[in-house]
């Protein structure tokens, strides 16, 4: 069976993460700052930013390096969240403070707003259109086209003011970030399931 690593904080809720893997016949592994990823068997990861980023400094070396060792192992990549953020750190970028339309004061609670997608991305081709939907979001931070590496390809954006909403690896094809939570229930449409499909089908196609 198909093991998905799951990037996790004593904060972090991965119960949802661990649901919609299961849900499509993976098994999965927690990855905390004790593990040790050379010794990981995972052959997915889903990074979900979860182990704080350092705003000052703008690095987050556990997961920055749990990345490196999915592209060196050419293991498929979700990012999720401020995942997203660390995938573009990882890749050269950095970030940017966002308005309060991306997040409530209650950090448990979802802001909700508009994006659109890229028609012809690789995000509509997984959750089955383009256009724009509405999503959820819980971030402070977020990745402007100022901040974004240039070896990521943005694929949507929110309508409001542009922020990137997600990303693809330009070199690395089976790394895909997006800043919204698809694994919050109910607060997103459910063919964004889809991402988790698809990460599991990238890993079976992988050589």
């Amino acid at each position: 069976m198909t093991t998905i690593g799951i990037t996790t904080s004593q904060n972090f809720d991965s119960n949802n993460l661990v649901k919609l893997v299961e849900k499509f016949g993976a098994k999965h592994e927690l990855l905390s700052l004790n593990t040790n990823i050379e010794n990981s068997t995972i052959e997915g990861l889903i990074l979900t930013g979860s182990i704080s980023i350092d705003g000052q400094e703008k690095k987050n070396d556990f997961e920055i390096n749990a990345l490196d060792y999915a592209y060196q192992h050419k293991i498929p990549v979700l990012a999720i969240g401020n995942g997203m953020i660390v995938m573009n750190l990882n890749a050269g970028g950095t970030f940017s403070d966002v308005s309060h339309d991306h997040f409530t004061d209650n950090q448990n609670e979802s802001s909700f707003h508009r994006i659109f997608i890229s028609p012809g991305s690789k995000l509509a081709s997984i959750v089955g259109a383009g256009g724009f939907v509405r999503v959820n979001s819980r971030h402070q931070i977020g990745i402007l086209e100022s901040d974004k590496s240039s070896k990521l390809l943005s694929s949507a954006w929110s309508l409001e003011d542009g922020v990137i909403e997600a990303v693809q690896h330009s070199t690395y094809t089976t790394a895909f970030g997006v800043q919204f939570l698809p694994d919050t229930r109910l607060e997103i449409p459910p063919h964004f399931d889809r991402l988790f499909e698809n990460l599991i089908y990238d890993i079976n196609h992988t050589t």
